[in-house]
């Protein structure tokens, strides 16, 4: 029986994969390598605002 949607079949083998998530990983790594700085400052006003509400 052929699947309805085998386009979500699809999505739904590259979300399981094991690969992607590894490669989601490395990039994130990189990512956060690379622009470091940005992402304290934006993470440090995130808490900031937090705090100032609570």
């Amino acid at each position: 029986m052929a699947a309805k949607k085998p386009w979500l079949a699809v999505l739904k083998a590259i979300a399981m994969s094991k690969a992607t998530w590894k490669l989601v990983g490395t990039v994130a790594v990189l990512y956060g390598c690379a622009h470091g700085e940005l992402i304290a400052e934006l993470v440090g006003e995130v808490i900031a605002d937090v705090s100032g509400t609570l």
